[in-house]
C-alpha cells in the first residue's frame, strides 16, 4: 500500500508539473495569439468538438458491453452503454483508475458479475493498449520521414499475441493455485479461441476511437490555424500521448502528461503557444464529451429502468 501510494503522489506531482509547463507558453505570448488564432471560431469547434467526442465515446461503451459477456451472459447494450457512460467521470479523480471502479460498483447494481466485470476491466484495458499500439505504428508508417517506424511493426503484431495468450494463461494459473482454485472451478473456461472471439469485436472499435478522437484534435489544430495534412502526424500522436497519459498512476485522465505529448510534437507544426493553446483546448473538448457522455449514461439508465438504474 506505500509503494501504491508514493507512486499515486508521484504521477500527480508528474501531472501537476506537466500543466504547468504546457501553460507556461501561454503565460508568456498568450497575447501575440490575439492576431494569429481567431478565439470565436476555436471556441465553437471546442463545443462542436465536445459533442463530436462524446459520439465517439459511443464505440467505448459498444466495447465494453461486448467484453462484459467474458463469460457467456451480456447484458442489454443499453444496459451496458449506461454502465459505462456514467463510469468514465471518475477518471478525473486522482490515481487514474477509479473509472473500472466505478464500473464494479454500477455493474452490480445493473445485475453483473463481479468475475465477468473484472475479466471485461482487464480485457478492456487489454484491447485499448494493443489499438492505440496499432494505430499509432499505422500512423507513424504513413510518414515518411520516419524511416525508423518501419521496424516498429512488429511491435504490433507481438502485443497481439500477448494480449491473446494473456488471460487463458492466467485462467489456467489460477486454477491451480490453492487460494483462487474454488473460485475459479465455478467460471467457464476461456480458451484461445475465446479471447481471440472477444479482441475480434472489441479492438477495431477502440481503434476507431482513436482514429476519430484524432479527428476532433485535427478540427481544432486547423481552427488554429494549423496545416491541413497535420491528419498524417496526429494519426499516430493522439494514441501515444493517450497511453503515456493512462500508464501514469495518479494524473487523473492523464492530465498534463497527455498535454505535454501533444505540445512537444504539436510545436513541430505551430509555434508553442498555438501548441499549448490546442492541447487546452482538446482538453476542453473532452472533458466536455465526457460530461455530455455520462448525461446520456444517466438517461439510458433511467430508460433502462431498475435494471441499468442501479
Amino acid at each position: 500500500m506505500g509503494a501504491a501510494r508514493w507512486l499515486r503522489g508521484l504521477g500527480l506531482a508528474l501531472s501537476l508539473a506537466a500543466v504547468a509547463w504546457v501553460v507556461w507558453p501561454l503565460w508568456r505570448q498568450g497575447r501575440d495569439l490575439a492576431g494569429r488564432v481567431d478565439a470565436g471560431e476555436l471556441a465553437t469547434w471546442v463545443v462542436a468538438g465536445a459533442f463530436l467526442y462524446a459520439v465517439v465515446s459511443v464505440l467505448l461503451g459498444l466495447a465494453w458491453w461486448w467484453l462484459a459477456g467474458v463469460y457467456g451472459e451480456r447484458p442489454s447494450a443499453l444496459v451496458g452503454y449506461a454502465v459505462h457512460a456514467r463510469s468514465q467521470l471518475a477518471k478525473y479523480l486522482p490515481t487514474n483508475a477509479l473509472h473500472y471502479v466505478s464500473r464494479q460498483l454500477l455493474g452490480r447494481t445493473a445485475g453483473l458479475g463481479h468475475p465477468a466485470l473484472v475479466a471485461s476491466g482487464v480485457f478492456e484495458m487489454a484491447s485499448l493498449l494493443v489499438a492505440a499500439m496499432a494505430v499509432a505504428l499505422a500512423g507513424l508508417g504513413l510518414a515518411a520521414d520516419r524511416e525508423w517506424a518501419r521496424t516498429a511493426w512488429l511491435v504490433g503484431p507481438l502485443a497481439a499475441v500477448a494480449a491473446l495468450a494473456a488471460w487463458p494463461a492466467a485462467d489456467a494459473l489460477l486454477r491451480r493455485l490453492a487460494w483462487s482454485r474454488r473460485f475459479m472451478a465455478e467460471l467457464p473456461r476461456l480458451s484461445l479461441a475465446g479471447t481471440a472471439r472477444l479482441f475480434a469485436v472489441s479492438v477495431p472499435l477502440h481503434a476507431l476511437f482513436f482514429v476519430a478522437t484524432g479527428g476532433v484534435l485535427w478540427l481544432l489544430v486547423v481552427a488554429a490555424d494549423g496545416p491541413t495534412d497535420a491528419w498524417r502526424t496526429l494519426l499516430w500522436l493522439y494514441p501515444l500521448a493517450w497511453m503515456a497519459g493512462t500508464v501514469t498512476i495518479g494524473a487523473p485522465a492523464g492530465l498534463g502528461v497527455r498535454e505535454a505529448i501533444l505540445v512537444l510534437e504539436l510545436s513541430t507544426l505551430l509555434d508553442p503557444p498555438r501548441a499549448a493553446l490546442v492541447a487546452l483546448a482538446f482538453r476542453l473538448a473532452t472533458t466536455g464529451g465526457d460530461l455530455l457522455t455520462a448525461a446520456a449514461g444517466w438517461l439510458a439508465a433511467r430508460s433502462a429502468g431498475g435494471d441499468g438504474a442501479g
